[in-house]
């Protein structure tokens, strides 16, 4: 697919996040506006795929992200998680790194609270392999026909 088409959507907090479709630009009088077909869904496809990325840890902004997504603030997350607030922002900046229990939980707290389902035995068995250590660098996202968003590549350094 053409690549100047393609939309960079880092209004999600996240810079790597990219829409092939599913988005549509019209000008305006303050310039071309950009607006995004089932945006819930959407947010719902990437907060499954950032849970489902078990190759490494949490990165800041997708903690920030899945905090976000499930309405708690740092505060709320902190105290679910046996933490400072100012931790939970620590994280969020990437200056620490998101412990591997918190991270697990945190993952497990999204599931739960957007579907309903949580499987931690899988969560921490999956895991396990952060020694690999991949980057996404690149998600890019796709819109189907019925609305609904999947993950249409995923690329990895």
């Amino acid at each position: 697919m053409d690549e100047t088409k393609m939309y960079h959507y880092t209004e999600c907090g996240l810079s790597h996040v990219y829409l092939l479709n599913g988005h549509h630009e019209a000008d305006s009088d303050y310039g071309v506006v950009t607006s995004i077909s089932n945006i819930a869904g959407l947010h719902d496809a990437i907060g499954k795929t950032i849970v489902n990325k078990t190759t490494e840890p949490l990165s800041g902004d997708e903690v920030r992200f899945l905090r976000k997504e499930i309405d708690l603030s740092q505060r709320n997350l902190g105290a679910l998680l046996g933490v400072e607030d100012q931790t939970v922002a620590r994280w969020e900046k990437g200056t620490v790194v998101i412990p591997r229990a918190a991270d697990i939980l945190l993952r497990g707290l999204y599931m739960e609270a957007k579907f309903n389902t949580c499987n931690l035995s899988e969560l921490v068995n999956s895991l396990s392999q952060w020694e690999a250590k991949q980057t996404m660098q690149r998600l890019e996202m796709q819109e189907l026909e019925n609305t609904q968003w999947v993950v249409a590549e995923n690329r990895t350094a």
